[in-house]
């Protein structure tokens, strides 16, 4: 016993030594406790009873104390915790025996039944490990003195229940003899943190901890009692952000601090930021044709957003032009594409479905429609040289899949001309070999704080490369406790040398005051494939894919994306591995467009049989611009990520 507790307390006092970058947190905690009794024994002693051997019992009591939570690395962590732990319970066994009513055998049986009330002022020790940056799974030692330790025994006669025969109801009752002075366990649990608001330093916890009792409740006799705890958790965690003294000469106070913390992804650990690696891998893209050309209200004039070259410039058109270029910039192109495809494809054939909203001044109005499938026609006859006889035009009202009518937003997506043929590869994706550049840690965490006394106005946090700017937050009021970079999101805000980033936060109060922080620095690595070839380090191949074809408010995997993602699963090896990310527009409400976004990536998962711990929704989380018809159709879709090993 001895040699555990001396173990204990080196643990604690080495603790403050090991503790690296995840913040402190204190609070307080209430459980309520379910016991369970495991016993061997007939009497407690010097207590004469004859009652069979006590086997089990169980019990309830309450659980409560203060907490005191210590990082030792990003992802380890100390909970020490001081409570108050009832273990009570009751223990029953029942005797059998044969009773004489009025000459007569009749069995019967006695309950004996043990009360014990036990509780102990206890000290948790719990190294905990951080699954998530929420979730954690500790385990540690509960040790203690036992502050009460009382029975009450009793002696029921259950049957036979003629009030003739009467059985002593009371055995005795106090202090259990020779309790033990100690009370000891083994306790492992979970907790998950959940933060009281954006960038909140309050946390509600539930926890759930299973403690198994070392030590009998009686010195000499086989008593031990386990603990189910379960309940809340409330943490404080203060900010790790130590703000300057304020400069002299100003009016009134205005300070501010940063600091930048690298993660793997947003709920994983924060871990300090030692280099930002910027890793090189070859890519290929496949990049979808939105098959619609959109109008405006009213209109079938071209709008000026679609790329239109003259019939001179059509033999320098080269999809390897596309190679860097975004989804909506090869959208803007669609019409070329098609063009080229169909020269070099003179067997297939295009046919054109002008649209209209059906409301207002485009309310039944075929005409328009027939214009716009026109308007799309001449410019693939005109400009292309295609065969009039090879582009056929429709017209309807509403598209057969129409947007939602009730909403700007979706008579904007039926003014439209759809594009359908009897020749896949005219509207199939664009693929680029592009040069991918990855970062690792993928999001750059900075936690901000300011104070001011004249109230802060404005804020702006800005990351900038060989004094280039490359990335900023900007916004009214206070900076959010915490902004995150997605670097990976978009490749121009890439460190692009070696050079260290620099980080500053800018802030402004009430009275045109400023407060500008001291530049902070993030070293970068850059690994070129080049690099890597010559160092012999393994590399990959990424592939990444845009599925389109989900139509407004729709989850289903449609015929052409099933036939499509059966062409990808065939490529899949035992050493891919798949990323499902599912997304929405920005229509509609963000709870009911999360759980969307998460049923489009899950159909699609199931077709490809990838592992659920590879799938997520991010909902409204858009790529591209809302406001604009385009936008919405391709912030509807999932995306794939495949890395698979390069081949030498």
């Amino acid at each position: 016993m001895r040699t555990k507790c001396l173990l204990i307390l080196a643990l604690l006092c080495s603790a403050p030594a090991l503790a690296q970058i995840q913040r402190a947190a204190y609070g307080i905690y209430g459980h309520y406790a379910l016991n369970s009794h495991s016993a061997d024994f007939q009497s407690l002693p010097t207590l004469p009873c004859c009652s069979p051997i006590f086997n089990s019992g169980k019990g309830s009591g309450i659980d409560a104390g203060l907490l005191y939570q210590m990082p030792l690395s990003p992802s380890w962590l100390l909970s020490a915790r001081l409570g108050f732990l009832q273990y009570n319970g009751v223990l029953s066994t029942d005797e059998t025996r044969t009773f004489n009513t009025n000459g007569t055998a009749v069995s019967g049986f006695i309950r004996h039944e043990l009360d014990a009330k036990l509780a102990t002022l206890y000290a948790e020790i719990l190294p905990g490990y951080r699954i998530t940056n929420r979730l954690t799974v500790l385990g540690g030692v509960l040790i203690g003195p036992s502050l009460q330790h009382t029975f009450n025994q009793t002696e029921v006669l259950m049957q036979p229940t003629d009030g003739s025969l009467t059985v002593s109801p009371n055995v005795g009752s106090g202090d259990i003899p020779e309790a033990a002075s100690l009370h000891l366990a083994l306790s492992v649990g979970v907790s998950y943190d959940i933060p009281l608001g954006h960038g909140s330093m309050w946390f509600l916890s539930p926890e759930l901890f299973y403690s198994i009792g070392t030590l009998n409740v009686v010195n000499s006799q086989s008593w031990k009692v386990n603990s189910l705890r379960l309940g809340l958790a409330l943490k404080y965690q203060p900010s790790d952000l130590q703000l300057p003294t304020a400069p002299e000469g100003q009016k009134s106070r205005l300070v501010a601090a940063v600091k930048a913390y690298g993660m793997d992804s947003e709920d994983a650990a924060e871990e300090p930021v030692v280099t930002l690696r910027v890793e090189e891998f070859l890519a290929r893209t496949h990049k979808p044709l939105l098959p619609y050309v959109f109008f405006g209200s009213g209109s079938a004039e071209m709008p000026l957003q679609y790329h239109q070259i003259s019939s001179d410039a059509i033999a320098a058109f080269a999809p390897d032009r596309f190679s860097d270029s975004s989804l909506l910039a090869v959208y803007y192109d669609m019409l070329n594409i098609v063009g080229q495809r169909m020269r070099e494809r003179p067997s297939s054939k295009l046919i054109l479905t002008g649209c209209n909203s059906n409301e207002s001044s485009e309310k039944s109005n075929i005409a328009l429609s027939q214009h716009r499938a026109d308007a799309v026609k001449n410019y693939l006859v005109n400009v292309w040289g295609i065969k009039a006889s090879r582009v056929e035009t429709r017209a309807r009202n509403l598209p057969a899949n129409p947007s939602n009518i009730n909403k700007e937003e979706g008579s904007a997506e039926n003014r439209r001309v759809e594009l359908s043929t009897n020749d896949p590869e005219l509207l199939a994706p664009l693929v680029t070999r592009d040069t991918l550049r990855m970062s690792s840690p993928p999001i750059v965490r900075f936690h901000t704080t300011a104070e001011s006394e004249a109230g802060i106005a404005s804020y702006s946090l800005a990351a900038s490369q060989d004094n280039k700017l490359i990335q900023a937050f900007n916004g009214n009021g206070n900076a959010p406790e915490e902004l995150d970079w997605h670097l990976n999101d978009n490749p121009t805000t890439m460190p692009r040398t070696e050079s260290p980033l620099q980080y500053t936060l800018l802030v402004t109060d009430r009275n045109a005051q400023s407060f500008s922080t001291e530049p902070q620095q993030i070293p970068v690595e850059q690994l070129t494939i080049r690099k890597k070839r010559e160092e012999r380090k393994g590399d990959k191949v990424i592939d990444r894919y845009t599925l389109m074809s989900f139509g407004f408010n729709q989850a289903e995997v449609e015929p052409d994306n099933q036939r499509y993602l059966e062409s990808i699963h065939k490529e899949l090896t035992p050493q891919s591995t798949v990323d499902v990310v599912g997304s929405t527009d920005t229509m509609g409400d963000a709870a009911y467009n999360q759980n969307l976004s998460e049923q489009r990536a899950k159909a699609v998962a199931k077709v490809l049989d990838v592992s659920s711990s590879h799938v997520r929704g991010v909902g409204e989380q858009s790529t591209f611009d809302n406001t604009l018809p385009e936008g919405r159709f391709y912030n509807r879709t999932v995306r794939l990520r495949i890395e698979s090993p390069a081949q030498d």
